[in-house]
């Protein structure tokens, strides 16, 4: 692209203007006679795959296949609580697919950086990031809400607890948000003992298991119970806790 600038108090003078799509450049110089351009090219774009086992060999390895295909970066998936179903994010926006990748929906066409997209409980509703901010929509793409109060840093999670667990700036502590009344509670009583992320709620929502560094402490997979506010280290190191297994017993990371 180029813009035009007043060579008095260098203010632009026009919009930009495209030149050239299709390089896929991350940086470059133009020669003085502006008719050479060198570049570094990068193809930088990622799809969704499928890896499952099979029921008659579960020991064996795992088979995969692609869900999505192209360069329109897909990312953010997060599995609908049946698991018939899938939500991403594509090109900015929220889209929903069968789990086998067929019949995929667009809900928002908002080309800005959706982020961190999950089902509710009930599996009607789907709250994602835009903008700093939380934000809600049925799954049929009908009554859109914004949180306007909700501050987002780069993380949330919903099902299966009750209310959105979303990160606040700064990445010390979560909140707590009724996605009925709006009200907020903190994570944490206090947020200054270290930084925090990637928070997953226990199938039954009464434990989140986290990424803590604790100033002071050990950093690595924390478990937070809900009922008595207790917390404790399980396990050492850098890691992120992904998913509770169906009996509690076991978090993926």
């Amino acid at each position: 692209m180029k813009v035009e600038i007043s060579k008095h108090d260098g203010s632009a003078r026009s919009t930009p203007k495209v030149l050239q799509t299709g390089l896929q450049a991350i940086g470059f110089s133009l020669a003085r006679d502006n008719r050479k351009l060198i570049y570094t090219r990068s193809q930088l774009y990622s799809n969704l795959w499928m890896a499952s086992l099979d029921p008659q060999y579960p020991e064996k390895s795992l088979k995969t296949y692609p869900l999505t295909r192209g360069t329109s970066s897909p990312g953010w998936p997060s599995f609908f609580p049946n698991a018939e179903k899938i939500v991403f994010v594509s090109q900015g926006n929220v889209h929903v697919m069968q789990k086998d990748g067929s019949n995929v929906e667009q809900l928002i066409f908002f080309d800005s950086n959706c982020s961190s997209p999950q089902w509710s409980p009930d599996s009607k509703k789907i709250a994602f990031i835009n903008r700093g901010k939380v934000l809600c929509i049925n799954t049929d793409g009908t009554n859109l809400r914004i949180f306007e109060n909700t501050q987002v840093s780069t993380h949330l999670t919903w099902a299966p607890g009750e209310r959105i667990l979303y990160q606040r700036p700064g990445n010390r502590n979560f909140h707590f948000l009724d996605a009925d009344t709006e009200m907020e509670t903190p994570l944490l009583a206090d947020d200054t003992k270290g930084w925090i992320f990637s928070p997953v709620y226990s199938n039954d929502g009464n434990h989140v298991a986290v990424h803590w560094n604790i100033k002071g402490s050990k950093a690595g997979i924390w478990h937070i119970s809900l009922e008595d506010q207790s917390k404790r280290l399980l396990q050492e190191g850098l890691l992120l806790p992904y998913q509770w297994s169906n009996d509690g017993r076991w978090i993926y990371a």
